[in-house]
């Protein structure tokens, strides 16, 4: 969303000497709406009551930042209601998108796979969880 951009650059400003050099895409406060549970995702544009919703509410918070952090300009809500509402490509949309399902991946010899969960061997590697669960079974047995 815009105002990602608007808040990573903001964000560089206010931290002066101590700036991280982000690249001032948005792509960290795009997280942070992630994780805070606010961001807006695809699914939510399937929707045009629920995108509304979300949306007026980040531009809610979004302006409060704007205003008491940053101390620049609030942005203004969307005139048309096009803008707000996606329902225009929805149909469009639907058929690209479907709901995502855990998929088995592997990997050749030796690689981890990464995951939400951290890292997990391949099969191969598999020996070392073994060792270790035979390890930590035997210690609490104790």
């Amino acid at each position: 969303m815009p105002y990602h951009k608007t808040i990573d650059h903001e964000s560089e400003k206010l931290r002066g000497k101590r700036k991280i050099g982000t690249t001032g895409r948005g792509i960290g406060p795009a997280y942070v709406d992630k994780v805070a549970r606010i961001g807006i995702r695809v699914a939510d544009l399937l929707d045009p009551e629920v995108f509304r919703d979300k949306l007026a509410h980040n531009i809610a918070e979004k302006n409060y930042l704007y205003k008491e952090i940053y101390g620049i300009a609030p942005m203004k809500r969307p005139r048309s209601t096009s803008a707000a509402s996606p329902s225009a490509s929805s149909s469009r949309r639907s058929s690209r998108t479907s709901r995502a399902s855990p998929t088995r991946r592997r990997a050749p010899q030796g690689r981890a796979l990464r995951g939400a969960q951290g890292v997990r061997r391949h099969r191969r590697g598999g020996e070392r969880h073994a060792q270790l669960q035979d390890l930590l079974n035997s210690s609490s047995a104790t």
